[in-house]
């Protein structure tokens, strides 16, 4: 007769240290699905961040949350779709060409903040 004994700990999903669900986030509180580090199914959203506010491009547009994602109207907004477009690449707080100068003024690529190419 042989014993069956675990000593392995039972982890939950979201404190595993795993990316059970392939978003590229592990566990609470980096995972948008995890609620808790004893939540136990990292899919889905459950953290109760704010879309513009979850680190997740949740519209597709090539930007996340707020300010850069100019679908948010600021940092609790639950939508980012709303505006849209990015912010223009002279205002967007990405250094688009890759000089080390980011945005106007310090980007001498930048004739103004609404410039759309760096």
């Amino acid at each position: 007769m042989s014993e069956d004994t675990d000593d392995t700990p039972n982890l939950f999903e979201c404190s595993d240290l795993q990316d059970n669900d392939n978003n590229g986030f592990t566990d609470f509180p980096d995972d948008d699905g995890c609620s808790g580090p004893t939540d136990n199914d990292e899919s889905g959203g459950g953290s109760g961040l704010p879309e513009c506010s979850n680190l997740v491009d949740d519209d597709n547009n090539g930007v996340a949350d707020y300010p850069q994602d100019t679908g948010c109207s600021g940092p609790t907004d639950d939508d980012e779709s709303g505006g849209g477009a990015a912010l223009p690449a002279c205002s967007d707080g990405i250094d688009n060409d890759n000089d080390d100068f980011t945005d106007f003024p310090a980007d001498p690529g930048c004739s103004g903040p609404t410039d759309t190419t760096e």
